[in-house]
């Protein structure tokens, strides 16, 4: 049996780019009909499946599984500036 999230938020997340499933198989290299058989949930998806689709989505591997992560990328800021987005977002928790 396929894992139960996995189908409904691929589609979810290939539909919202405005993908066929033969223009997401061509942009990772996995096979369409693998990709609609995961979509519809005819099967598991491998490992290496799983790592192309969420780098090519740009979304941590939990989210093909309903499991929201929440965080904020704070790539190339300085320390203090890391700081100030700490600040604030507990302002923010406070309103």
């Amino acid at each position: 049996m396929a894992y139960p999230t996995f189908g409904p938020i691929l589609y979810e997340l290939r539909t919202a780019r405005r993908f066929s499933q033969k223009d997401l198989a061509e942009a990772v290299g996995i096979p369409q009909p693998t990709i609609a058989n995961y979509e519809n949930q005819r099967t598991n998806i491998s490992p290496q499946n799983l790592i192309k689709l969420s780098g090519f989505f740009n979304v941590p591997i939990s989210r093909f599984f309903g499991i929201i992560e929440e965080t904020v990328d704070v790539t190339g800021l300085s320390e203090r500036k890391i700081e100030m987005v700490k600040d604030y977002i507990d302002v923010l928790k406070r309103e």
